[in-house]
């Protein structure tokens, strides 16, 4: 009877019938939860109560049963309405600038390689100087008689041969290469008063007495012998010229005409 009593006393009725199965489901659900997440610890557990000996003469007591805290609640009351919550405004976001205009890119222009300019022509390799060309030795003019042959090598022009051989107005300094050859006279005597110089109308001009470089001094050859020297004149005119040699000891001059 007392079991009977009680199991009418928590048996609810109506909508709490439906209220008490959500929560013993909620509380299944959460015991269902913690015995997972606590598998380990609650299986040690269970071990060691197991492993514990009852005493005899007890027994485990049993849990009291719980009464039904709202039996009857009543007709359930509905849940007010929630006010109304107007949306918030929602902001436009400000307007951007639009971007800057690009301008079309242009492809890049093919380099175009220039043209290759033709090298100047190399300087022209200078051309070493014309050696100066050797005067031609005159051909020796000569004249022979008596036994003494006198050659004459050049007859020039100089332009002065000391600074007081200076010709004047009218005048030419001119220097006669001799040579004077004794080929049969037992003794021949020389100096250069011995020579003269004449024109093509006769004038004859001494030489002068001044001694120079290679001038002919005074001297005596003998047969066989020979002396070489030069003998300056003043005269006035340079053309048809002829040397004559006249010295001590000879009846005839020896006259050299110059062809040149």
């Amino acid at each position: 009877m007392p079991d009977r009593e009680l199991l009418n006393y928590s048996r609810p009725s109506g909508c709490g019938r439906h209220l008490v199965l959500l929560v013993v489901g909620g509380a299944a659900l959460v015991l269902l939860l913690a015995c997972v997440v606590n598998l380990p610890s609650c299986a040690t557990r269970g071990t060691q109560r197991a492993a514990a000996p009852t005493p005899p003469g007890k027994q485990p007591p049993e849990p009291p049963l719980t009464p039904d805290p709202d039996p009857d609640p009543g007709p359930e009351t509905p849940p007010a309405p929630e006010p109304e919550v107007a949306p918030a405004p929602r902001r436009l976001p400000a307007p951007q600038p639009p971007p800057p205009a690009t301008p079309p890119s242009r492809p890049d222009p093919t380099p175009v390689p220039p043209t290759p300019r033709p090298l100047p022509p190399p300087p022209p390799e200078p051309k070493p100087p014309a050696a100066a060309k050797p005067e031609p030795k005159p051909t020796p003019e000569r004249a022979s008689g008596q036994g003494v042959t006198v050659t004459v090598y050049s007859l020039k022009d100089a332009a002065a041969l000391r600074k007081d051989l200076k010709p004047g107005p009218g005048q030419h300094l001119v220097v006669a290469d001799v040579e004077v050859l004794n080929t049969g006279r037992a003794g021949l005597r020389y100096t250069p008063q011995a020579f003269k110089v004449k024109d093509k109308t006769g004038r004859e001009a001494a030489a002068t007495l001044k001694q120079f470089e290679g001038a002919l001094l005074k001297g005596e050859l003998t047969k066989g012998q020979r002396v070489r020297g030069r003998v300056a004149f003043l005269v006035p005119a340079t053309a048809g010229l002829a040397l004559v040699f006249h010295p001590a000891g000879l009846k005839d001059p020896i006259t050299v005409k110059m062809t040149r």
